[in-house]
């Protein structure tokens, strides 16, 4: 090896006639260069949209490094762009606002890597913010977005749903990410609703206030287009855009109520289910000697214990031999059951028991959907339903792996 005894950034080149006259065919010097860093410090950085941070920490035993001199530089121009000296916990809060570094690629376009170094007594060593194998947000499973939208809006509704020529009262909240939280941001803009599924959109303007709240009203005109209409928040050439929405449908409000109900315990290879039915009206009193439909169907399912996630419970038996795969190249399961249909009709209260067959080919897990249709006073039928998870046994294994490429 080659002997660096002091702290620094070296760049070492190896000269091989040998090498050279096999690569290139004829008597030549080739040359081969590599970089290495000789340092007890690990310099680390935290971009931020307001402040960012530096930190400094030893090598050999993790502690933080005082009292080291960081300076933030442009890795492409060697512009400085920030410097301080670190305090007792080893950090430097770098106060000023630093543009927004490259984390892929080299120096080209606008937007540079920056280089964060540290100094102290005779040691050097630095970080790129282009240095993120392993530090990648997707590597511990942390959430994270490819923009940084500068304002965060949210409308909070009196209803989602109107009926054309209705009015639906909306009150915006728009806040500005900051290191200590949210600010309210004043501003005026356009309030755009868009028809989900053409190019129908109605424009209101809106004012929000130094609070960070601004208050509109929406009458959907008659003859608009049913369906989904979006949000979006226009302020100059920029669009901030809601996954909130407001939907315009012709619809009948309902006059009874129905309930499905069943065992609260767990349900452990059960033979059948008895499920509770109930219909009565919203102003009192239960629908007397209603004729109800009860549908009950059978679906794949690999129950998971509420407060588990994460973790990944079921499976199925292995067996030897060939075994068919479907268009999906997966196993080919058994068919589930066919769906059972009951007619029924409710006692003077307004209720009714029955009980539900559950068939040998599904003790092995699955989830039972009990299906209710009524018809409602309003001359809709309506329907109450409730789903209840077969468990193939009363002891649930489990396992978690400690990443997403496990």
């Amino acid at each position: 090896g080659i002997p660096l005894g002091k702290p620094g950034f070296y760049v070492v080149e190896v000269a091989s006639p040998t090498l050279g006259r096999t690569l290139l065919g004829r008597k030549a010097t080739r040359y081969v260069a590599t970089g290495a860093l000789v340092t007890n410090m690990a310099v680390h950085f935290k971009w931020g949209q307001g402040p960012s941070l530096a930190w400094v920490t030893a090598l050999d035993s993790a502690t933080p490094v005082a009292d080291a001199a960081v300076q933030v530089t442009d890795s492409c121009t060697g512009k400085p762009l920030a410097q301080g000296t670190t305090d007792s916990a080893g950090r430097l809060l770098i106060r000023s606002k630093l543009p927004q570094p490259q984390t892929y690629g080299g120096c080209d376009g606008d937007s540079h890597p920056l280089m964060v170094s540290a100094r102290k007594g005779g040691d050097f060593s630095f970080t790129l913010t282009s240095w993120d194998k392993g530090l990648s947000p997707y590597d511990f499973d942390l959430p994270f977005e490819w923009d940084a939208d500068p304002l965060r809006f949210h409308t909070v509704f009196d209803r989602t749903l109107i009926r054309a020529g209705e009015m639906v009262h909306m009150k915006h909240v728009v806040r500005r990410p900051i290191a200590s939280g949210f600010a309210p941001v004043a501003l005026k803009g356009v309030l755009r609703l868009t028809h989900r599924g053409s190019d129908t959109h109605y424009d209101l303007p809106v004012a929000i206030g130094r609070d960070g709240i601004g208050l509109s009203d929406w009458t959907a005109p008659k003859g608009t287009p049913q369906g989904d209409y979006d949000l979006s928040l226009i302020v100059g050439d920029q669009t901030i855009r809601s996954s909130q929405s407001v939907r315009v449908d012709e619809y009948r409000l309902p006059t009874m109520r129905a309930s499905v109900a069943g065992p609260k315990e767990a349900l452990v290879r059960p033979k059948t289910v008895p499920v509770s039915l109930f219909v009565g009206y919203l102003s009192g009193g239960g629908a007397a000697n209603l004729p109800v439909s009860v549908r009950a169907s059978f679906e794949r399912a690999t129950p998971s214990p509420k407060g588990w996630e994460g973790w990944s419970f079921g499976g199925s038996a292995m067996t030897e031999g060939v075994t068919p795969l479907d268009d999906d190249n997966r196993d080919m399961a058994s068919p589930l059951p066919a769906v059972q249909l009951l007619a029924l009709s409710l006692d003077r209260q307004g209720s009714a028991r029955s009980n539900i067959a559950i068939p040998d080919s599904v003790r092995d897990g699955a989830t039972l959907a009990v299906e209710m249709d009524y018809p409602d006073a309003n001359g809709e039928t309506l329907t109450a339903a409730q789903r209840f998870v077969l468990n193939p046994a009363a002891l649930s294994l489990g396992i978690k792996t400690d990443g997403w490429l496990m």
